[in-house]
């Protein structure tokens, strides 16, 4: 009988003592994957700058501004995104639908070991033709669209060009230029 209660105590205790330490791995808290990547997170701001030249001669200059969180080459990324412009109804066979035309920027900002940033974006800058280059035998209007994507390592605090665009239709030219400054 004594045998028989001594070995109850010890199962009991044996199993006491697991749950508590399956309770204590419970609790642990896994560790946060965002922390193993603060070294990379900073917040900039990007200035971007479209130029519209016609020829040699500046004509239009249009600004946009985004702040980023800068994140690790394989870490957890951020993004921005900018969107301008106005909705153009468009009447079809099947009733109206609706054209986004203006300025889309999107932006991801990486920050690599070394220190130098990496900048992926996309670009698509549209607008609805002058009147005199419109055409009248078709059902909506004419729109001028161009985009861009790249990716391309950009310094701080210096403007950057990163892309020329000669539009198709006319003498016009647009330049996309980036400038990346830490925000304090």
């Amino acid at each position: 009988m004594r045998k028989l209660f001594v070995v109850c105590l010890m199962l009991l205790l044996g199993f006491t003592a697991v749950a508590q330490e399956r309770q204590e791995k419970k609790e642990e808290r896994p560790p946060d994957v965002m922390a193993q990547w603060d070294w990379a997170k900073a917040p900039y701001r990007l200035n971007f700058v479209i130029k519209e030249l016609d020829d040699s001669k500046l004509i239009n200059t249009r600004t946009y501004s985004m702040v980023l969180d800068s994140s690790a080459q394989g870490g957890p990324q951020t993004t921005g995104e900018i969107k301008a412009g106005s909705r153009v109804p468009l009447i079809g066979e099947k009733g109206i639908t609706y054209m986004d035309v203006g300025v889309n920027l999107w932006a991801r900002l990486t920050v690599k070991q070394s220190g130098s940033l990496i900048l992926a974006y996309n670009t698509e800058v549209s607008s609805l033709a002058a009147p005199d280059m419109a055409r009248n035998d078709g059902p909506g209007p004419l729109v001028r669209s161009m985009r861009s994507t790249t990716t391309c390592e950009v310094p701080i605090g210096k403007p950057v060009v990163l892309n020329e665009l000669d539009d198709p239709i006319s003498k016009h030219r647009f330049q996309l230029e980036v400038t990346v400054n830490k925000v304090k």
